[in-house]
């Protein structure tokens, strides 16, 4: 939290269940967070405007894509890191049924190509994500429903109890 600046949005993992937890922790402390979840489905279009997207993990990537463009992008700067590197080409586009549905390959099939997941990329992809105008109505929701009087932080305990308690039960 001491390196948040500007009021920027914290974008959560959400998609496999693990990241709620961190989410509901920095939600219940007021931070400026958000839920990404990259199955969910897409309304948004590429610069084009001709292609939409398969899901919001298709979006994000594509956005990226876009936004390191030389001529077109958005000036962005990144440290020189083999392995960021690595793993921000490492995505490759799918072909869908729909040739103007942008579709990328799963994490899985990355992670096979690899040999590893690709965490590195998957963390500046993320960290890129537009704010969502629909999770940004719901988290308005959510402080407005909050009581005004409560000013203290909320503090979780217990988890590696409770995570232990989860996968013995698999």
């Amino acid at each position: 939290m001491k390196h948040v600046r500007d009021g920027a949005i914290i974008n959560v993992d959400c998609g496999g269940g693990w990241g709620n937890g961190a989410f509901e922790h920095l939600d219940s402390n007021d931070a400026n967070v958000q839920a990404c979840i990259g199955a969910a489905g897409s309304s948004k279009r590429d610069r084009s405007g001709r292609f939409t997207f398969k899901n919001k993990r298709a979006e994000w990537w594509w956005s990226f894509r876009e936004a390191l463009d030389p001529d077109n992008g958005d000036d962005i700067a990144l440290p020189q890191d083999g392995q960021l590197f690595a793993d921000l080409t490492s995505v490759r586009r799918k072909r869908s049924e729909d040739s103007t549905i942008i579709q990328i390959e799963s994490k899985a099939d990355v992670i096979k190509r690899l040999g590893r997941s690709p965490d590195d990329g998957d963390a500046v992809v993320l960290a890129w994500a537009n704010d969502d105008p629909d999770l940004r109505r719901e988290r308005r929701s959510r402080q407005r429903k909050k009581s005004p009087l409560r000013r203290s932080p909320i503090v979780q305990s217990g988890y590696e109890r409770q995570k232990a308690k989860f996968s013995r039960r698999k």
